[in-house]
């Protein structure tokens, strides 16, 4: 690897956006979440509940997209905002994060009950097969966040 490489590498590892269980926003600002659930409504049909879910999705997605993405805003590898409960991890190559979601923090992972050895292997071993996607083909491909040194 080329000194230019490495070096731009480094910077890139460094910048890397983390986010960690849930958006600050779910805990922050319970009123605004609130306000957001308010339209939702269920009751004792699943289709009309089923109806009313993609509905509301759709406004919440249609509020989302109206403003501005931000870089720290939470996305899974389709660009899909992905929820607390979701058990998986992604890395995001246009915006150079990393998302946890709470899911992936829970049993049969991860556990209050289980050797601190078992978490910290388990949480380790996501976190570093999420880092290796900054550097993959896919990671690399982002021009802008790693520019690539053809024969060093």
């Amino acid at each position: 690897m080329g000194e230019k490489t490495r070096q731009t590498a480094l910077e890139k590892a460094e910048k890397i956006v983390a986010n960690l269980a849930y958006t600050s926003y779910m805990m922050d600002n319970v009123t605004a979440v609130n306000d957001e659930h308010r339209n939702f409504s269920a009751g004792n049909s699943f289709l009309l509940n089923y109806l009313n879910g993609r509905k509301f999705a759709a406004q919440v997605q249609g509020r989302r997209y109206a403003n501005a993405n931000q870089p720290t805003d939470w996305v899974t590898r389709n660009f899909i905002e992905t929820g607390p409960a979701v058990i998986n991890a992604f890395y995001s190559n246009t915006r150079n994060s990393i998302t946890f979601p709470a899911g992936i923090l829970q049993a049969p992972f991860m556990g209050s009950g289980y050797p601190y050895y078992w978490n910290f292997a388990a949480i380790g071993t996501v976190i570093g097969h999420e880092i290796t996607h900054l550097f993959d083909d896919q990671g690399v491909t982002n021009i802008r966040c790693l520019p690539i040194e053809i024969g060093k």
